[in-house]
Order: C-alpha cells, then sequence, then structure tokens
C-alpha cells in the first residue's frame, strides 16, 4: 500500500485551491452573522470555524518543508515576513486610508487625527498583532463590528511560525515528539472543547486549538511515510465526516479525522490555481471582510445573505488580484536577494 510520501509531489498538488475554497468559506460564513437574526451555524460549529482549522492544518504541513528547505533560521523568518507582512500592510491602508475617509461620517480633521480609533494607531496595532494596543476599528467605520475580524488569527500564525523553529531541533530529531506535543494541545481541547467559549480563556483555548491544527499538519509531513495512503481513502472518510456532522458530534471527530482528510485532499490531485491565475486566497482573507460590512453597513441595508455573498465575492476579487500581482508575489521575489547562501540544512529529519 502507498503512502502519503509515495503519493506526495511538492510542486504537483492542489494546496493553493484549498486555501481559495477556506478563504472562501470565511466569506461565505461571515455573511449572515454579518446581517440582524440570521445564521448559517449549525451544531454549535460554522463555516469559518472548520476553515480556519483547514488554514492551519495546511500551514503547518507546508511551513515545516519551508523551514527544513531553508537551512537557517534568518532565511526562514524572512520567507515567512514575506508571505504575511506585506500583503497585511496593504489591507490596513486600503482600510484606513481608502475606505474609511470615503465612509466616514465625521470631517476628515476628526477622522485622521480624532483619539478615538485614529486609523494611523489602528495600522501599528494590527501590523504588531497588537503589541502596541488593541485597536479594532478605525473611528465610525464598522460600528460595532471590527474594521477586519479575520486578522485576529494571523498573531496565531506569528507564533506558530516562532514556535516551530524553537523547538524544530528536537521533533525533527525525535518525530514522535511532534505527535506528543500536538497530543498535549489535543488533551487540552477534549478537556474543554467549546468553540464558542469567551472570556478570559478565550485567547488560551484558542492557541490550544489552533497550535493543535498546526503542528498535526506538522506531524502528518513528518510521519508522511508511515501513513498508508488507500486508494478509497477520501471515499471512506467523506461519509464519516458527514455522519458525525449531522449526528452533532463533528467537533470531536474533526480533530481526528479533518487534519489527515485535507492534507490527504490536497496531495492526491495536481490542481494548481497559482500557476495559471495567482494565489489569491490571502487577498479573499483580509479583504473578504471590509468589503462585506461595506456593502452591509453602508451601501446596501437589509440585504438578504445570497446577494451580500455574491456582492462581496465580485468586490473581493479585483483586490485579492492587485494583492497578489502588486504587493504579494514582488515581496516574495524578493527571498532570494535576502536569503543567505547555505550549503547545508541545519534542520534535518531524524528516524525517531
Amino acid at each position: 500500500m502507498k503512502s502519503f510520501s509515495d503519493i506526495y509531489d511538492p510542486k504537483a498538488n492542489c494546496f493553493d485551491l484549498l486555501r481559495i475554497v477556506f478563504a472562501s468559506a470565511v466569506i461565505f460564513g461571515h455573511t449572515c452573522p454579518s446581517l440582524p437574526s440570521t445564521s448559517w451555524d449549525y451544531k454549535q460549529i460554522t463555516v469559518q470555524y472548520l476553515a480556519v482549522n483547514g488554514f492551519f492544518v495546511i500551514s503547518g504541513f507546508l511551513v515545516v518543508q519551508s523551514l527544513i528547505r531553508s537551512g537557517r533560521f534568518t532565511d526562514y523568518l524572512i520567507k515567512r515576513t514575506l508571505r504575511i507582512m506585506p500583503g497585511l500592510l496593504g489591507s490596513l491602508v486600503f482600510v484606513a486610508l481608502v475606505l474609511g475617509p470615503l465612509l466616514t461620517q465625521v470631517d476628515l480633521h476628526s477622522y485622521f487625527l480624532g483619539a478615538h480609533n485614529n486609523p494611523f494607531k489602528f495600522v501599528l496595532d494590527q501590523l504588531t498583532f497588537k503589541l502596541t494596543g488593541n485597536t479594532d476599528n478605525v473611528c465610525d467605520l464598522f460600528i460595532g463590528n471590527p474594521a477586519n475580524g479575520p486578522l485576529w488569527t494571523l498573531r496565531y500564525e506569528v507564533l506558530m511560525y516562532l514556535l516551530l523553529p524553537a523547538i524544530a531541533p528536537l521533533i525533527l530529531r525525535y518525530r514522535f515528539l511532534s505527535l506528543t506535543l500536538t497530543a498535549v494541545f489535543g488533551i487540552d481541547l477534549a478537556l474543554d472543547f467549546d468553540p464558542l467559549i469567551i472570556g478570559d480563556q478565550a485567547n488560551l483555548h484558542r492557541f490550544c486549538r489552533l497550535a493543535f491544527c498546526f503542528f498535526i499538519g506538522v506531524s502528518i509531513y513528518l510521519f508522511r511515510d508511515r501513513i498508508p495512503f488507500p486508494k478509497k481513502l477520501l471515499l471512506y472518510t467523506t461519509p464519516v465526516i458527514l455522519f458525525f456532522y449531522v449526528t452533532g458530534f463533528i467537533n470531536e471527530i474533526l480533530l481526528l479525522i479533518f487534519p489527515i482528510y485535507i492534507i490527504a485532499i490536497g496531495i492526491r490531485w495536481n490542481i494548481s490555481l497559482t500557476d495559471r491565475f495567482g494565489d489569491f486566497s490571502y487577498g479573499f482573507y483580509i479583504y473578504g471582510w471590509p468589503i462585506q460590512h461595506t456593502i452591509s453597513d453602508h451601501l446596501v441595508q437589509g440585504i438578504n445573505p445570497v446577494s451580500l455573498c455574491a456582492l462581496t465575492f465580485l468586490g473581493t476579487i479585483p483586490l485579492a488580484a492587485f494583492s497578489w500581482y502588486c504587493i504579494e508575489k514582488p515581496a516574495l521575489s524578493l527571498k532570494h536577494r535576502l536569503s543567505t547562501v547555505q550549503k547545508r540544512s541545519r534542520f534535518t529529519v531524524g528516524e525517531g
């Protein structure tokens, strides 16, 4: 029987397509909650909850490969920074310096220089992942809602980027430790599993949840040579996931099956959108929310969910394309110039 390692080709897969699907799911899932008295939630689980989990599983699977290929921590850090920060800055500037001035109900002097939710403070706080402050909105842009809700996940993504190389010498040499670490995060979730948890425990709970998803992705890559890939794996797992979704036990089962399912899909088919059209997934993720709330809060109040979802996609696609071709892709092209020359990787995978 073939293993995941036998099936996986780093240059021929469909992870970029899956990221587009997940980014679209976040837009789709946020459509109804952005309107009064509507919801597409089911069994205490949301579409965007699944999508974010999927993002982190794929991220763990791919980022550990980036770390191994990079050789040096500085090269790895340069790659991760160029992937996240330029696109994020472009989105923040668009929200604070384009949408805000166009939609605000106050005069521009008060908008730019007012003490409450200053746009420059907003950009700084979000760009530093709230290390400098907790400004979530810009003046009166989206009253009652953050200016860009999905950005909360990026600080956890960055935490994973920093945690991985810190423990890499251990988990790459002794692979079973990656499973141990994943299990620790999983046990925390099992003891207090509530996707809607709020309050002081919310940040810790989110960290454990997303760390579990990230490191199970790491573990799948490290043990790819030992994980069997039956020809009918996807056929077997799809009805199981649907069954537990309908019966209401999806939360628990999802932790075990969903990551394998996602990686299996990613490595099974070669459907690359990036080579043909570009990678719009990050642009979808960081522009979908502000476009959605611009429509529902300012342009067409009371719009039905289907129309809102369709208009959000129509407005987000050109911004995602602009972000990729004018910001993200040029930034990523710099990684080869900024990377240091390294003959041999300091991060190698052991047999343990």
